[in-house]
């Protein structure tokens, strides 16, 4: 169903004082059953959107990361949710200090490279 296809936005917020932030943001539709008062059942999909925000502009990184942990929710039961994971990837890999330094992660066959 191309309803339930996910899509990814970038996007930068700008402070006032001229700081950036960058986003990547992965949207999916999952799907809902209705139950109206009619008993007649629908479905229909609900948009879930997870996003990372950073100072650093990974943007690519950072939807890999995203498309590969749908596809890992995708393949069965998660001994977590979904956004658990987004949390220890935020905390748990550092970000490459300036410099010709490389950080790199896999999630399932893909690997995840961060450089600056």
């Amino acid at each position: 169903n191309a309803l339930a296809l996910s899509q990814v936005h970038y996007f930068v917020a700008t402070g006032g004082q001229g700081q950036q932030m960058y986003g990547t943001c992965l949207t999916l539709y999952e799907p809902y059953l209705l139950l109206p008062r009619n008993s007649s059942k629908r479905k229909v999909y609900l948009p879930k959107c997870l996003t990372i925000l950073s100072t650093y502009p990974y943007l690519v990184a950072f939807r890999e990361y995203l498309s590969q942990l749908h596809r890992l929710t995708k393949m069965g039961d998660m001994p977590m949710p979904i956004e658990r994971y987004i949390v220890n990837f935020c905390a748990e890999i550092p970000a490459p200090p300036p410099g010709s330094f490389e950080v790199q992660t896999t999630v399932l066959d893909s690997v995840i490279k961060f450089w600056s």
